[in-house]
């Protein structure tokens, strides 16, 4: 049998003596690949949208029995907004504005304005439907706002599936370094001598501002104007009645006296004589004289 290198038998060959190396396979294909199907990170929500989320979280977890800590607001709806979604209490008939928070209970008479499972319910399909219009009314302003740029750039719009498929989160910037510069400048020491000096300067970019730490932050409460509890006890004056036969004088803005109105027949008027006036005293002359 004639025998070539590439028979199984022993060859005469030292470079067919030599086993073959086998690769292990390696974990970089499937990483690669499994980079190229990972999704896209999902854009920043905006203030509006992570609001009713949180809104929506605290409502589903609160149970109505915790009161405001910061007392809520007695304004009537006279200096806020009425409360979208619990605008009166059933138990006092309280007008509550929207400072006052829908998972505390009423500031009036500390009722439960959450213990009927069918009011939660509907504050939180609300909730929900208000959400689903904002992602909406949003997503639709990022479609228009992108149809326009490709419209000032000179191409053709696309459709709203793959537009809406394309907007993906820029990149960030890389940050920048801080550059050095180097200046070369004369000094002379002498009448003909002179002498070279090279300074180096370096400098630091400022640093860049974090939208996401920025984002975490912008939902706290802000300072609202809220109207106290009204006062418990009445406002009396300061000083007590003078006599007992008048115990509900008003001593706030100072005595009142009655002054009688004057009579039209009265001789020690000194006020304009009237027709009427001068018909009566010549009637009493009349009477006098017979």
């Amino acid at each position: 049998m004639h025998r070539t290198p590439w028979t199984k038998q022993n060859s005469s060959l030292p470079s067919d003596r030599i086993k073959p190396v086998v690769k292990a396979p390696t974990g970089g294909g499937s990483k690669g690949k499994g980079k190229g199907t990972q999704t896209p990170p999902e854009p920043p929500k905006s203030r509006a949208v992570r609001k009713l989320e949180k809104l929506l979280s605290e409502i589903k977890s609160a149970s109505g029995a915790e009161s405001d800590p910061q007392g809520g607001c007695f304004c009537l709806a006279r200096r806020h907004d009425l409360s979208p979604y619990i605008p009166m209490c059933q138990s006092c008939g309280f007008i509550l504005c929207d400072v006052n928070h829908p998972r505390y209970s009423c500031p009036s008479c500390q009722t439960n304005l959450l213990a009927s499972s069918r009011v939660k319910q509907t504050i939180m399909s609300q909730i929900e439907s208000e959400l689903g219009a904002t992602l909406a009314m949003e997503l639709e302003e990022k479609e228009k706002a992108l149809e326009e740029a490709q419209k000032a750039a000179g191409a053709f719009p696309q459709l709203l599936a793959s537009s809406s498929s394309s907007m993906a989160q820029p990149t960030p910037a890389p940050p920048a370094q801080p550059q050095t510069h180097k200046v070369l400048s004369l000094q002379s020491t002498g009448k003909k001598s002179r002498r070279v000096i090279v300074s180096s300067y370096t400098t630091t970019p400022p640093p860049q501002s974090r939208p996401d730490s920025r984002n975490s932050n912008d939902l706290a409460d802000e300072p609202v104007d809220r109207v106290p509890h009204p006062p418990l006890e009445p406002i009396h004056s300061p000083n007590p009645p003078k006599s007992q036969s008048r115990p509900w004088e008003n001593l706030i803005h100072g005595a009142v006296s009655y002054k009688p109105q004057p009579r039209l027949d009265d001789d020690t008027s000194k006020g304009p004589s009237t027709p009427r006036r001068r018909r009566k005293a010549k009637g009493k002359e009349n009477e006098s004289a017979s």
